[in-house]
């Protein structure tokens, strides 16, 4: 069948249109502002990325999860929850949730009338990130588990969270942190994150 390239690079109204081709009258369309754009995509990545948060109550997708994963190391034992998982909710990367993070921060500026939720979801995500640093350079990293656990530490079905402590990890960490402490408004986040 043939096709058309068409060039609608002159339209620059805001306004409701339709194509008429033919005997042909597609349905309407808006065309909006970059910003509208960003704001309404932004708005939809944020309502997936809120379902996919980790280790606390989602209502209408699932209970707190994954409590009972723990990273352990020097004889500390964390809780490996927080951030958000993939997509089918049984694995965390904290790598994934920290570039998640920053990503969300800087998309503020392309969407800024929904700042707070941006910025809301971004600290959630970073505040995973420092949760998972041992202090020694060594951080819990990632967790791929192949069932839902009761969520009790001690119970036969705990997991373990990998741990690692790698300095090409570590330098994308440094990174991200150091960007997140740029952006963040808040001085006792922007301290935590720089140190």
């Amino acid at each position: 069948k043939p096709y058309f390239l068409l060039d609608f690079s002159a339209v620059n109204i805001c306004g409701t249109y339709a194509l008429r081709a033919g005997g042909y009258t597609s349905d309407d369309f808006p065309v909006m502002t970059r910003e509208a754009f960003d704001t309404a995509l932004a708005e939809k990545l944020l309502t997936f990325i809120s379902a996919e948060r980790c280790g606390c109550d989602v209502p209408g997708h699932h209970p707190p999860c994954h409590a009972d994963i723990v990273a352990e190391h020097n004889g500390v034992i964390k809780s490996y929850c927080g951030g958000w998982h993939d997509a089918g909710d049984l694995s965390q990367q904290t790598l994934q949730s920290a570039e998640t993070a920053i990503a969300l921060s800087h998309a503020i500026e392309r969407a800024p009338s929904i700042r707070d939720r941006l910025q809301a979801e971004s600290r959630w995500g970073m505040d995973f990130v420092l949760s998972m640093r041992f202090g020694d350079g060594y951080r819990a990293t990632s967790a791929g588990i192949t069932r839902w656990t009761d969520g009790i530490i001690g119970t036969m079905d705990d997991c373990y969270a990998r741990v690692h402590n790698h300095a090409f990890e570590n330098y994308l960490f440094s990174a991200i942190e150091a960007q997140a402490a740029l952006d963040e408004t808040d001085a006792d986040r922007r301290d935590a994150l720089m140190n």
